[in-house]
């Protein structure tokens, strides 16, 4: 079945049918690849949505090709950027191994790429993210896969919402296969359901044993328009910031599961709970970074003298819901949350989290 043709090229591809069960597991840039049914998302909220329904077929690319496909975010909120900080995609393999490269992109041009691609070389990516180890094929058959990419804890990639709601901007993204033995290729979801928000039915082609990377355009043939992706972050107008130079604990990892508005309720959550600590959370209208909490091994990223209210506890759960007073807010509220053994007091903190920044 053709699923998609090359402009200028000599000739079209195929895209072979899946005839393997589709394996999950997680990737984190600390520990590796670990393969779990548990479909870790960082989050809490879905941004974008490429990956419909189930997938039918695979798309083999060779090691030196680079597809550049896209998608837009929906213009919310007042800050004009998403913060991602997970993502899911799919392929299949017949390799022992994949290893790759993931690229984002600030933008897509239709038939011309990125605005900063210029040649192999500087490709104007606003991330790039090795990811080795990826799993492949135990038997030497097809195997495909789900992947859960974390990059919470400092590998966030922020990219540009649509500039107005409905002008449909596109960021870009790509996956490069480092090795391929011409089975390696992302997954094509079935025509079940919405598509992603801005694909388009085609991608940016480059050829990088090309001079400049001789761009082509793509066209999919099928009628799914994206290859099959999903993007997390965080709740709409905050984004997590991190200490310049990180310490032994600052290991805490913190998230707003609402948004944090005057007048109605929000909410914090620390991820990693320790069931033998208790926490608690600060509030200011300043970020720091100060690295003067558990006797100089952990970083303090609000800044103290700017404090909004008391000390909050948020107990042996980590975790709070408080009603926000009707009151201007600051244009930024900053929060951090810290790891205690015992009370609430400053003696007691033993970790910090990531800071929290929320715009009004």
């Amino acid at each position: 079945m053709n699923i998609f043709s090359l402009t200028m090229l000599c000739c079209a591809q195929t895209a072979p049918a899946i005839t393997a069960n589709i394996e999950h597991g997680v990737y984190r840039f600390d520990t590796g690849f670990e393969r779990t049914q548990n479909d870790y998302r960082s989050g809490p909220d879905t941004i974008f949505d490429g990956s419909l329904a189930a997938a039918y077929y695979y798309m083999p690319v060779a090691s030196t090709y680079e597809l550049v496909d896209d998608g837009a975010f929906v213009n919310r909120g007042s800050l004009g950027e998403e913060q991602v900080n997970g993502m899911v995609f799919e392929y299949c393999t017949t390799a022992n191994q994949v290893d790759c490269e993931l690229r984002f992109y600030v933008d897509n041009i239709f038939n011309s790429g990125p605005s900063g691609w210029v040649d192999q070389s500087n490709r104007g990516e606003a991330c790039v993210y090795g990811l080795a180890g990826l799993p492949g094929s135990f038997t030497g058959t097809l195997s495909c896969w789900s992947v859960s990419l974390d990059l919470s804890g400092g590998f966030e990639c922020t990219l540009p919402q649509e500039q107005a709601l409905g002008s449909v901007d596109a960021f870009g993204w790509s996956l490069q296969w480092l090795i391929q033995n011409a089975t390696t290729g992302l997954l094509l979801p079935n025509t079940n359901g919405p598509q992603g928000y801005g694909t388009r039915p085609s991608f940016e082609f480059y050829d990088l044993s090309q001079p400049h990377g001789s761009e082509y355009q793509g066209v999919l043939t099928a009628a799914a328009g994206n290859f099959s992706m999903r993007l997390f972050g965080n709740v709409v107008d905050t984004q997590a910031y991190y200490s310049a130079s990180p310490l032994a604990n600052d290991t805490v990892r913190f998230n707003a599961l609402t948004p944090i508005r005057s007048g109605a309720v929000a909410s914090w959550a620390v991820d990693n709970v320790d069931p033998a600590a208790t926490y608690g959370m600060l509030v200011s209208a300043h970020q720091a970074d100060l690295p003067i909490v558990a006797n100089g091994t952990a970083s303090l990223l609000i800044n103290h003298h700017f404090l909004l209210n008391n000390p909050l506890s948020l107990g042996a759960s980590g975790a709070i819901s408080v009603t926000i007073p009707p009151v201007v807010l600051p244009n930024v509220v900053y929060t951090q949350a810290l790891k205690l053994n015992g009370v609430l007091v400053p003696s007691n903190v033993v970790a910090t989290s990531n800071g929290l920044a929320h715009y009004n």
